[in-house]
């Protein structure tokens, strides 16, 4: 038996599995510390990881990166990196129709423009 799906109906069901999947009211984030060449430690407000659960000890799911991380120029940022797990669930549910859905929702969810979605 085959169904018909609109697109817009299609999204909307992305949308809810997005968001079992991950609870944006559980999303916490941090910046990354890094060391400048004297050894000072800083934290590194050009990207941002997120997580749900405890800092450190909690599931890691995707990184946001901001333009001014990448050394040469790009027209693929900012953009978002996902964990492999997270990744991978999205693309065994809705193959490759998950990206433009996603990138919109995420870019609601963390109030940061996203240009591009990578694993």
């Amino acid at each position: 038996m085959k169904y018909i799906i609109s697109e817009s109906a299609f999204s909307k069901t992305m949308v809810k599995y997005f968001e079992m999947r991950i609870d944006k009211w559980s999303l916490n984030w941090y910046n990354p510390t890094e060391e400048d060449d004297n050894g000072h430690e800083y934290e590194d407000d050009r990207r941002r990881v997120y997580y749900v659960g405890p800092l450190y000890d909690g599931e890691e799911l995707f990184r946001y990166y901001d333009c001014d991380w990448f050394e040469d120029e790009r027209e693929t940022c900012p953009l978002v990196s996902l964990e492999f797990g997270l990744y991978d669930d999205f693309n065994d549910m809705f193959s490759d129709l998950w990206y433009e859905p996603f990138r919109e929702w995420i870019e609601k969810v963390i109030g940061m423009p996203v240009k591009y979605i990578e694993r």
